[in-house]
């Protein structure tokens, strides 16, 4: 099917719900904000349901964690450098730090920045409790080849989860969906 035709079907209100991969989140770079992602408030008072499994929302909230940690690193280490090259006060530094971060975490802002995601999509959260079974999730996971990739120093293996094409089956039945 073309993009055109796509595009047609989702503005007649032809599809019942969208879900969403975190591969779709990183290439926008977690920008909820603006771009892509925030186009996907015009599904808020349409007929077509955005839908996330759990897992992809622990998924994306782990990232811009990761995300928001990372920008506050590379914020610190330039704080320390003017420091270091442009003579500035401790003082001065600690002033800035409150001003950017106030007295909060990378997950706190993390949580208010999704939660609002949510609200203005009318994204639904599908909870895997109740859809996986168990033995499923098991098996492939046994059975997988773990991925290995090397970032940096560090060594990480992928290995299957619950994913939403676990859980989509059963949770359509329920919401009596044709797939």
């Amino acid at each position: 099917m073309e993009l055109d035709q796509l595009k047609n079907l989702v503005r007649a209100g032809q599809f019942k719900a969208i879900t969403l991969d975190t591969s779709i989140f990183d290439a926008q770079g977690l920008r909820l904000e603006s771009g892509l992602l925030k186009q996907l408030e015009q599904f808020r008072d349409s007929s077509t349901r955005l839908i996330l499994s759990e897992v992809v929302r622990e998924e994306i909230t782990s990232h811009l964690i990761q995300k928001a940690r990372d920008a506050q690193k590379e914020i610190e280490k330039s704080l320390k450098q003017a420091k270091e090259h442009w003579q500035v006060e401790d003082k001065k530094l600690e002033v800035i730090k409150k001003t950017i971060f106030g007295e909060h975490e990378a997950q706190e802002i993390v949580s208010e920045r999704f939660s609002q995601f949510v609200k203005v999509t009318s994204l639904e959260i599908v909870e895997a409790e109740g859809y996986v079974i168990v033995g499923d999730l098991i098996q492939k996971y046994f059975q997988a080849k773990p991925e290995v990739e090397v970032e940096d120093v560090e060594i990480e293996i992928t290995v299957p989860d619950v994913d939403f094409g676990m859980i989509e089956p059963d949770w359509m039945d329920e919401e009596d969906y044709d797939y």
